[in-house]
């Protein structure tokens, strides 16, 4: 391991580390080996909850209650989770086409809140740019596209407009209304368990967060209508 010593470091900003391990099961090499020197990436978490929010494998939002351990994840506290990455975002590495990215706004928005709003794991939120995607049997064949760039390959500055999206070529997801506020949610509700959990067994789930906090998440085709005890949560957000 390098040592980088603290001229990278900044005495007065907490620093945070973690291990990039790609365990999906039945690997040589296994998360839980780096367990004892911090948090560890969970591949698992973007794979299962793409595959939930898409409905496939009879998959619903209802079974999210459970989410967790339970899910043949990592322990919480080891975990370093996040929907898609730049990688398999690409269709490179773990998951596959259950990897929700910003080319599906809609389920991604959602994930991402899920991701946000529930306690399990430390999160990360992507931010990408664009690349003009060339499918050919399957294969993306501009995987490789790197980021915006000028004619003399110096990278494009990222603009920013007046309702904080990006544009220029950046998608900047962590500027989405919907993503932005569901940050400020967690750093109200964080280290707090789920309450008052209902479904309507399958796909439009509600919970709250210990009075702190409270959100509806609506993956159904349809509207939803139903009082719900929300306890004493007073923020409060809807994903449909």
């Amino acid at each position: 391991m390098l040592y980088l010593g603290i001229p990278f470091l900044i005495p007065s900003i907490p620093s945070l580390g973690f291990f990039q391990v790609i365990d999906l099961g039945g690997e040589a090499i296994q998360s839980s080996e780096y367990f004892r020197n911090g948090r560890v990436t969970e591949f698992k978490y973007g794979m299962q909850l793409g595959t939930v929010l898409r409905k496939w494998n009879g998959q619903k939002m209802a079974n999210l209650k459970s989410w967790g351990e339970s899910w043949h994840m990592m322990p919480s506290n080891k975990a370093f989770v996040f929907v898609d990455n730049h990688d398999n975002q690409r269709g490179h590495g773990s998951g596959g086409s259950s990897i929700l990215t910003f080319w599906n706004p809609r389920l991604y928005k959602m994930a991402v809140g899920f991701m946000l709003a529930h306690p399990y794991g430390f999160t990360r939120i992507m931010s990408s740019y664009w690349w003009p995607k060339d499918i050919q049997n399957g294969t993306d064949l501009n995987d490789w596209v790197g980021p915006p760039s000028n004619s003399d390959g110096s990278i494009k500055p990222v603009t920013i407009y007046e309702n904080q999206t990006c544009g220029n070529g950046w998608i900047c997801e962590h500027r989405w209304d919907e993503i932005r506020n569901m940050v400020i949610f967690r750093n109200i509700v964080y280290g707090e368990p789920i309450t008052n959990w209902w479904d309507n067994d399958n796909n439009q789930v509600a919970f709250g967060c210990a009075g702190k906090g409270f959100v509806v998440f609506n993956n159904d085709d349809r509207y939803v209508y139903v009082r719900i005890e929300r306890g004493l949560d007073f923020y409060l957000l809807l994903y449909t």
